[in-house]
């Protein structure tokens, strides 16, 4: 479902290159929205496929999100920028599972953890989309440091520098 859902988005981006930051933003809003509801879902039946949209809706995130990444910073860069992403992530998540104690939310307590996590969920995809959005509205600069990020970066290119 969420490939034919991609093509659409690409499509649209292709055609408007400033839809990429609404997307984003709304992408990032309905995944909250639907891991909330998921969570206050009063049977599997509805909090199933609303967890599911909180998927998709996350999915559609990533490749506007990599795309703004692969702009603006360096290929030398990207890998340990990628890993810096992935290292907080996690510290995100445990840290919200250390705010979950704190609070007294226990793992058992379902609606609690997912209530929990999707009002985590929306305010950091909220921040996350506001930096994203200000950074796309400025455009990309490849500034280049030394010859090496130069011929680097002509490569990438299709150029040969000597």
């Amino acid at each position: 479902m969420q490939i034919p859902l991609l093509e659409v988005v690409a499509r649209k981006v292709r055609h408007d290159p400033g839809a990429r930051a609404r997307i984003i933003v709304l992408a990032a809003v309905a995944a909250g929205l639907f891991l909330g509801g998921s969570a206050l879902a009063s049977s599997g039946w509805v909090g199933v496929p609303l967890y599911i949209g909180f998927v998709m809706a996350g999915g559609l995130c990533m490749p506007g999100l990599k795309a703004a990444l692969n702009e603006r910073v360096p290929a030398r860069s990207r890998a340990t920028m990628l890993s810096a992403g992935g290292l907080f992530n996690s510290l995100a998540t445990g840290l919200g599972l250390y705010v979950m104690g704190g609070l007294g939310i226990g793992l058992a307590d379902v609606t609690g953890v997912w209530t929990t996590a999707a009002a985590g969920t929306t305010l950091f995809a909220a921040l996350a989309a506001w930096f994203c959005v200000r950074s796309l509205r400025t455009p990309p600069a490849r500034v280049a440091v030394d010859s090496h990020v130069v011929g680097e970066a002509a490569e990438e290119d299709g150029a040969r520098v000597p």
